[in-house]
């Protein structure tokens, strides 16, 4: 039973691994920003013409093709497992969660791999239908790893896309941007006062869960972004007797918050403790840095413009 098992597990497998020549959270973004994904998903003469993602397990997606004449196929799924720059587990078993679909057919488990500065990433479909038959969806052809079949159409890879413009770069070296102020308080309430009536600034004070921190809105923010480009928010923490450097001090985002906090330790930092997670904002972390400085890093759930 059990050998029986696994070579129909097997039949339904198909394994694809493709070396693209860029780094992984580039990679990463061409997979999860619809901006991107309709740049590359789908090969001529068919088009991608609208995508969706809500990148969190449990999360939608939806891609819209289009034929050359003009039929469209909606593509819903949802997500199994998003670790960002790294890894999507993805399936169209559901088409929301957890609705399941009339027609299941695919799971893809795609991952990203450093190799010699360049991406590896292997996709593991595994479909509804014996891998002996042709596949009716484009999922093999976007799969990183060895070049596709002379017989199949040349694919566009997910690395060809024009990226909106993110983080400049200095040599290999990408400049992380200030996106973040923070400052301790020892009277929220007379704090807030201040800074509302010498500046105008607007303050949010959140409660417990968050160790009632406050959010200080310095600028026009829409949908929590900043209008103005150039411009910053920030926010106040309670002090704390016990907390190192409490002064005023900077959050830098980051791609990858892990390859970051090794960036720091390198060049001579240190970094205090692990990750947190702020809901609804991303992954944060303090470091010291070579003058005694506290920063903090923050990996965004959604990259700043």
């Amino acid at each position: 039973m059990a050998e029986h098992t696994a070579d129909a597990a097997t039949v339904h497998e198909l394994v694809i691994t493709r070396l693209i020549p860029v780094p992984r959270h580039t990679l990463f973004r061409c997979w999860t920003e619809p901006a991107l994904i309709t740049q590359w998903f789908t090969p001529p003469p068919w088009k991608t013409i609208h995508a969706e993602t809500d990148l969190r397990v449990g999360g939608s997606s939806l891609i819209v093709m289009q034929g050359p004449d003009g039929t469209q196929m909606p593509n819903r799924g949802v997500y199994l497992e998003v670790v960002p720059n790294e890894r999507l587990v993805f399936t169209d078993a559901f088409t929301s969660a957890w609705v399941p679909s009339a027609k299941p057919f695919f799971t893809g488990i795609l991952t990203f791999e450093d190799e010699a500065g360049q991406t590896a990433t292997p996709l593991a479909p595994a479909t509804g239908t014996p891998k002996t038959t042709p596949p009716t969806r484009p999922w093999a052809f976007t799969r990183a790893g060895a070049s596709p079949p002379t017989s199949s159409p040349r694919w566009p890879l997910p690395c060809k896309p024009v990226l909106p413009p993110t983080q400049p770069t200095r040599g290999d070296l990408a400049m992380n941007p200030v996106v973040h102020f923070e400052m301790p308080y020892d009277n929220r309430q007379r704090m807030a006062a201040f800074y509302q009536s010498a500046f105008g600034w607007q303050t949010q004070m959140l409660g417990e869960e968050m160790g009632h921190y406050v959010v200080a809105h310095t600028t026009e923010t829409v949908n929590g972004m900043v209008h103005t480009p150039g411009t910053i928010n920030g926010g106040f923490y309670e002090r704390k007797p016990e907390w190192p450097a409490q002064h005023p001090s900077v959050v830098i985002a980051v791609d990858d918050i892990r390859a970051a906090m090794q960036q720091v330790a390198a060049a001579g930092g240190n970094v205090l403790g692990e990750p947190m997670e702020i809901p609804g904002i991303g992954q944060y972390v303090s470091f010291m840095d070579t003058e005694g400085n506290r920063v903090s890093m923050l990996q965004p759930l959604t990259r700043p413009a």
